[in-house]
């Protein structure tokens, strides 16, 4: 590891342990943009980097594995970016959570500690309920649908609200549809979910989705779910074939099932005022290499679902492949969430985010 690297490290890892010690400043998921207005976010915007011989240094977190695609494409990113700077941007990629949890390191961002993460978008749900409207279960049909939509006038909707907290979205990527895994019996149906002890992502959608299917949601973060599923704490948990393999959940979990609820999302989230304050060339060398980094991590969770799903197949893991009738069971189980987003996102946004899949 580079000596630059290494004190970032400590930097960034020093910065982590005041925040927990001084409790997060983080609005919570009830919050109102009322309360946490765009002029007290003025107030905290990062300063310009000062003029200086020394390379912009530029952290980016995830929790993602190592060897996972996520991370060698940011590697990638990393190339790039500093090529095409001719060095002024040191960009350094942190994997399997080193810099804390996806809130730890949203938190970081906001406190400008760290530049860049690349986490689920149901995180931003820390400043408004609004922000899980691209998790909503089965709101897109296909991956081209939420891909549509991510690119067109929902992701611009979706940047404004973000702006609003002065956050950005440089880039929209996938890990594929997010699936099923558990220790208790194959699963078809809703009626099949009943009283399983799931894990879900500490975030009111994801619990009232699993309460509709008769599960029994547990919130937990992604760095317990392992020691949980061994231990027997948790049942179950939903996540991606590629995420679901990579993170060995396979190994205590026989059973995986295709519900395909959600196209699991990843932002690449920047503090809107640092990206504002980086020199114009700099700035559109970031937002283009994140875009090529987005297209080849959407291309590889494609081609690798299949892939990953085979392999857990090979590991001795049950494969269900849900039905499109049987998928529609599952639909109309939740369908009173939408009434409830309805109300939170805006009848004319989510007809458009509909629109997509012409639901």
């Amino acid at each position: 590891m580079k000596t630059k690297k290494i004190f970032a490290l400590i930097l960034a890892l020093t910065m982590v342990l005041a925040l927990a010690a001084c409790g997060s400043s983080t609005a919570s998921p009830s919050t109102s943009p009322a309360s946490t207005s765009t002029s007290s976010t003025a107030s905290t915007q990062a300063a310009a980097p000062a003029a200086s011989d020394e390379p912009i240094t530029i952290l980016i977190a995830h929790v993602d594995p190592e060897d996972g695609p996520l991370n060698q494409n940011l590697l990638e990113f990393e190339k790039y970016a500093e090529e095409k700077s001719n060095g002024r941007l040191d960009v350094q990629v942190f994997a399997n959570g080193l810099l804390g949890g996806d809130r730890e390191i949203l938190e970081g961002i906001n406190m400008g500690t760290i530049q860049m993460g690349n986490m689920a978008s149901s995180n931003m749900t820390a400043y408004g309920d609004k922000f899980a409207l691209y998790e909503l279960p089965w709101i897109f049909a296909s991956f081209d649908d939420a891909v549509a939509a991510f690119d067109g006038e929902l992701g611009q909707i979706y940047n404004e609200w973000m702006a609003e907290y002065d956050f950005m979205t440089i880039g929209v990527f996938t890990y594929g549809f997010r699936a099923l895994s558990n220790s208790v019996r194959e699963v078809h149906t809703p009626d099949d979910m009943k009283g399983i002890k799931i894990r879900v992502m500490e975030v009111p959608l994801y619990i009232d989705t699993f309460k509709a299917l008769g599960a029994n949601p547990t919130p937990m973060s992604w760095n317990e779910i392992y020691t949980g599923l061994q231990q027997g704490t948790i049942e179950a948990q939903d996540n991606s074939p590629e995420q679901t393999y990579l993170a060995k959940f396979y190994e205590v979990q026989p059973y995986y099932s295709t519900i395909n609820h959600v196209l699991s999302n990843g932002l690449a989230v920047c503090k809107k005022s640092y990206m504002d304050s980086l020199p114009d060339d700099l700035r559109q060398i970031i937002i283009d290499g994140m875009e090529i980094c987005c297209a080849n991590q959407r291309e590889s969770s494609v081609r690798l679902e299949e892939e990953y799903l085979k392999m857990m197949e090979d590991e001795g893991v049950t494969v269900t492949r849900i039905t499109d009738e049987e998928r529609a069971l599952f639909r109309e189980a939740v369908a009173p969430i939408y009434d409830q987003y309805r109300d939170i996102v805006g009848s004319d946004v989510l007809d458009l985010a509909l629109s997509y899949s012409n639901h």
